[in-house]
């Protein structure tokens, strides 16, 4: 389940899992194999063999509540990403938003919407990504909610 909450601007994200067991006593000659051996790390036993000394499927219920706030990300043009990295630039270097400015137009580098520079849209485009990557870099801890192992009894005819 996703929703969106208007007021912090976050998206919740509600999974709920239900993974398999397999119960396999010590001792037992059950050879347990990995499937999908490039990159899954999920063991599969022969129900048969287990349910022979166990009639019980076990089950791994997982509830998690994950909120993210970057599930949608306003993209910066190439242009804009361009601006706030020079302007990043010079004002490690120690220019003003005035002498920015001037470089921009001495440059013929006009804004995003195509007018000449001015000292606080200079100041604006360095306050808008500040705001914009406070923003979408928050992070949330992960919510572990209803962790449980289920038991169903069942027969091994079940599975013929």
């Amino acid at each position: 389940k996703v929703s969106f909450d208007g007021v912090n601007k976050t998206h919740q994200l509600d999974v709920n899992f239900r993974i398999p067991m397999v119960y396999v006593e010590q001792g037992s000659r059950v050879k347990p194999r990995t499937l999908r051996q490039s990159y899954s790390t999920v063991m599969e036993c022969d129900p048969l063999t287990v349910l022979a000394k166990d009639t019980n499927l076990y089950f791994l219920t997982l509830g998690l509540e994950i909120n993210v706030a970057d599930l949608w990300v306003s993209h910066y043009s190439d242009h804009q990403q361009y601006l706030f990295e020079t302007i990043t630039k010079f004002r490690v270097e120690g220019w003003s938003y005035l002498k920015i400015s001037q470089w921009f137009n001495d440059n013929n580098i006009l804004t995003p919407r195509g007018k000449k520079f001015v000292p606080p849209s200079v100041h604006s485009i360095v306050k808008k990504k500040r705001i914009s990557d406070e923003r979408f870099g928050r992070t949330f801890p992960v919510v572990i909610n209803e962790a449980d192992i289920n038991v169903q009894n069942t027969t091994p005819t079940d599975f013929k």
